[in-house]
C-alpha cells in the first residue's frame, strides 16, 4: 500500500508545496486506487510537515515545487518526494 499526497489550491495542482490550501490523498493498493480524500493543509512549518504526513500514512508526495529545507526534512523522514512540472490533473498523475 502506498499513500500519495498532492498539493492543490482552488481545485488545481499547486505550483509550490508550501502554498497549498489542501492536499489530495490517494491510497493505492496493488495498483488500484482504494480511497481519495481531500484534507486542509496545516500551517506551513517545514520541520513539522513530515511528522504530520507520516501520521496520515503518506509514503509519497508529488509536487511541482518544494523548498530545499522542506525537501530535506521529508527525505530524513523517509517520505519520497517527486518534484517536477505537473501539467496533468491529480488523477492522471496517480494513474
Amino acid at each position: 500500500m502506498i499513500k500519495i499526497a498532492i498539493p492543490i489550491i482552488r481545485n488545481n495542482i499547486c505550483t509550490h508545496f508550501g502554498k497549498a490550501s489542501h492536499f489530495l490523498l490517494f491510497e493505492i493498493n496493488n495498483k488500484i486506487i482504494k480511497e481519495i480524500d481531500q484534507i486542509e493543509a496545516p500551517p506551513h512549518e517545514s520541520n513539522l510537515l513530515p511528522e504530520w504526513f507520516a501520521s496520515l500514512g503518506v509514503t509519497h508526495i508529488i509536487t511541482s515545487g518544494i523548498g530545499q529545507k522542506t525537501l530535506f526534512h521529508f527525505h530524513k523522514s523517509k517520505i519520497n518526494v517527486i518534484v517536477g512540472i505537473i501539467e496533468k490533473s491529480p488523477m492522471e498523475i496517480v494513474i
